[in-house]
């Protein structure tokens, strides 16, 4: 990170102390009467003894019974922000702003990004599809031959269809609730329509086996191809919604300013007693 300073000296503002009014004495050899000299003025010896302050004339305090100027107030340190010395204004000091492009904001981070385990569901849903098809195929095969091995292959395979597609949706709605992520919603749903239908269809199939009704040809595999089409909707579903989430992670954690601009003010104060401000334009690549 690289920084730069650009200075220049914003304005001053100082106002005089007025001269002192012509003053009546500068010593006690200037008074007359037995009078004596105090704050420039001839006064009495008796007006100057005191008890307490009140019996001092003007801003004069009570000092060991006698009146007397007060003692001058402590400088002020050199670098206090914003003070003045007596008799000046303060330098005029301008509100701290960005000057920063919008554009180039920080950006506002969601900390909720995050994929979940989406893309273990579809890995899983993958595999579930594979078989969910091998299933159909096994039942048709042996059908002819078997039926009760195809009944239980045939239950084996919606047995997986009907556990697995709720699991694998799931795993998709884990990355789907990060703001941004949508997942392929159409596919979601053609992949529902054919969940149920591909279930619903092996059980009754079942049911039908199981009372020694003949199932037609074909039957038991086209119900694990359905079965299957569901299987992969929701698998592709799970791997774009997993996708979408990293990139949507990675947009936020590298979408960084790559400039901004930060006005400084700094009052200073000048060997002559005088307050200035220093004007600087810090920025930042």
């Amino acid at each position: 990170m690289r920084f730069f300073i650009i200075e220049g000296l914003i304005f001053l503002v100082t106002a005089t102390v007025p001269g002192a009014a012509s003053a009546q004495c500068t010593s006690n050899a200037d008074c007359k009467g037995g009078r004596i000299c105090q704050a420039g003025r001839c006064v009495d010896v008796e007006a100057t003894r005191c008890g307490k302050d009140t019996d001092c004339p003007g801003d004069q305090v009570c000092r060991a019974g006698a009146c007397g100027a007060a003692a001058a107030p402590p400088p002020l340190p050199a670098a206090v922000p914003g003070a003045a010395p007596a008799g000046r204004a303060a330098a005029v000091v301008l509100p701290t702003a960005s000057l920063s492009s919008p554009r180039y904001a920080q950006p506002t981070v969601v900390s909720s990004v995050d994929p979940g385990w989406a893309f273990t569901a579809g890995i899983l849903g993958t595999v579930s599809a594979v078989l969910v098809l091998s299933t159909g195929i096994g039942a048709e095969v042996v059908g002819d031959d078997d039926t009760e091995a195809a009944i239980g292959i045939g239950a084996t395979g919606a047995l997986i269809l009907g556990v697995m597609g709720p699991v694998v949706v799931a795993g998709s709605g884990s990355a789907r609730r990060s703001p941004g992520v949508d997942g392929i919603p159409a596919l979601r749903i053609s992949g529902w329509v054919g969940y149920g239908l591909a279930l619903m269809d092996a059980l009754v199939a079942i049911g039908l086996a199981a009372g020694d009704v003949v199932i037609p040809d074909g039957v038991p595999a086209a119900l694990g191809g359905l079965g299957m089409l569901s299987m992969v909707s929701f698998s592709i579903d799970a791997f774009v919604a997993n996708n979408q989430a990293r990139r949507a992670a990675r947009r936020l954690t590298t979408n960084r300013p790559r400039f901004s601009m930060l006005p400084t003010v700094t009052p200073v104060r000048l060997a002559d007693g005088s307050s200035t401000g220093v004007f600087g334009l810090t920025g930042r690549f």
